[in-house]
C-alpha cells in the first residue's frame, strides 16, 4: 500500500502549483479603477451607438462616404477609450501591486503619476490603432470575400468595413496586450479570458455576423 500512496503524494502537490500557474498565466485585464474609467468605460459605447444611429441612413444611401468619414471619428474615440480606461502593456500586473502601496502615496503624487501615464500613454494608443488597421484591415477585407463579400465588385466597402472592425476589435487587444505571442495563440484559439476588452471585440465579430443575415434575403 505505501508504494501505491508515496507517488501519488509526490505528485500530487508537484501537479496543483503547475495547474494554477497555467490558469492564471494571462488574467482578465479590468477597466482601470478610477472614477473616469468607469464612468466613460459605460460612456464609450454609448457614443459609438449613437453616432451609429444618428447616420444609419447616410450609410445606406451612401456607404463609401459615410464609412470614410466615420473612420477617423471612431480611430479617436477608440484612443480615448483606451488611454483612459486601459492599463498598457506590460502594466496590468504591476498595477495591483501599485493599489497596495496607494495609501503610502500622497494626492499630490498621485496627480503627477497619472498626468505622467496619460502622457506616456498616447504614443502605445497611436500604435494599438496603427497595427490593427495596416494588418487587420486586408485579413478581415479577405475572410469578408470569404464568407460572402463580392470579390469583384464594391471592394471600397469591404475594405472600410474591414477597418471599422479592425479599428474597434482591434485597438484595445494590441494596447492592453502588445506582442505577446502567448496570449494572442489565446485570442485565435479563442481560449482568452474573457474581459471588457475580449468581450467587445467578441461584440464587434457577433454583430457583423448578425448584421450579414438579412443579406441573402435581398438575392
Amino acid at each position: 500500500m505505501s508504494s501505491q500512496i508515496t507517488p501519488a503524494a509526490a505528485t500530487g502537490p508537484a501537479s496543483q502549483p503547475e495547474a494554477k500557474i497555467t490558469v492564471l498565466s494571462h488574467p482578465p485585464i479590468r477597466i482601470l479603477a478610477n472614477p473616469t474609467a468607469q464612468a466613460y468605460s459605460h460612456l464609450h459605447p454609448i457614443l459609438i451607438g449613437s453616432i451609429f444611429a444618428l447616420r444609419f441612413n447616410a450609410l445606406v444611401s451612401d456607404p463609401v462616404t459615410t464609412l470614410s468619414t466615420l473612420l477617423p471619428v471612431f480611430a479617436v474615440l477608440q484612443i480615448i477609450y483606451v488611454i483612459i480606461c486601459l492599463p498598457a502593456a506590460g502594466a496590468a500586473l504591476g498595477s495591483s501591486n501599485k493599489a497596495r502601496s496607494s495609501g503610502k502615496i500622497g494626492a499630490g503624487s498621485k496627480r503627477k503619476d497619472q498626468e505622467a501615464s496619460i502622457g506616456s500613454k498616447v504614443v502605445p494608443a497611436i500604435l494599438s490603432l496603427s497595427l490593427p488597421l495596416v494588418l487587420g484591415t486586408p485579413a478581415l477585407s479577405i475572410l469578408l470575400i470569404l464568407f460572402g463579400a463580392p470579390f469583384t465588385t464594391h471592394l471600397p466597402h469591404t475594405a472600410l468595413c474591414a477597418a471599422h472592425m479592425s479599428i474597434l476589435g482591434g485597438t484595445g487587444l494590441v494596447y492592453v496586450h502588445g506582442t505577446d505571442v502567448a496570449v494572442w495563440r489565446e485570442i485565435w484559439s479563442i481560449s482568452k479570458a474573457f474581459d471588457a476588452v475580449w468581450g467587445g471585440t467578441i461584440g464587434m465579430a457577433l454583430g457583423a455576423w448578425l448584421g450579414a443575415v438579412p443579406i441573402p434575403l435581398d438575392w
